[in-house]
């Protein structure tokens, strides 16, 4: 008999690739979170602004903090930094479910200039409004391009991780703090 966490407990090691520092976090899911392992490294300054010296960091940092901290399983969440991806809120025609994706893909090409083919995009359908008389969907676009992503992705990949998942910044944040808003209502 083994003793200790069972894996299927785990989470998935959340890696939040941000702007000025990489983190890395996993925890077995409960009231309260149990800590499995926490981990962070701070992005050297000339990596901030360059694409290329960001990724050599990365590189580097990634395989030293799981070997460090202690992280259980290879199953990993990634995080996108913000500033790597467009958050754009639109208003097009109410239109069915099965085609908002394409609507969207149309209006970030229209009015934003933004090519849908280069990009990951996800879609967050809002609230119904009507405008000029006629009934309109608002959509909560985030959107990274595929470029960037398969970056995130061949580096998880090399480290032999088995991405799960991947997100932006933002809904992040609104699913950490989905429990204070239900709390308030």
């Amino acid at each position: 008999m083994a003793f200790g966490k069972p894996k299927s407990r785990l989470s998935p090691i959340g890696i939040d690739f941000g702007a000025d520092s990489l983190k890395l976090l996993q925890i077995v899911p409960g009231d309260p979170p149990e800590l499995v392992a926490l981990g962070s490294a701070t992005v050297p300054e000339e990596a901030r602004t360059d694409l290329n010296a960001r990724q050599a960091f990365l590189e580097d940092a990634l395989p030293s903090l799981l070997r460090r901290h202690g992280f259980k399983q290879k199953r990993v969440m990634l995080s996108i930094p913000a500033f790597q991806t467009l958050v754009n809120n639109l208003v097009i025609n109410r239109v069915e479910p099965k085609q908002l994706d394409g609507q969207v893909d149309l209006a970030l090409q229209t009015r934003l200039g933004v090519e849908p083919s280069r990009m990951v995009i996800r879609n967050y359908p809002g609230a119904e409004i009507f405008r000029d008389g006629s009934p309109k969907q608002e959509v909560i676009t985030f959107a990274a391009h595929r470029d960037i992503v398969m970056r995130y992705i061949d580096l998880a990949n090399r480290q032999k991780l088995e991405v799960v998942g991947m997100h932006c910044e933002a809904p992040c944040v609104l699913t950490a703090f989905a429990h204070v808003r239900q709390a308030d209502a």
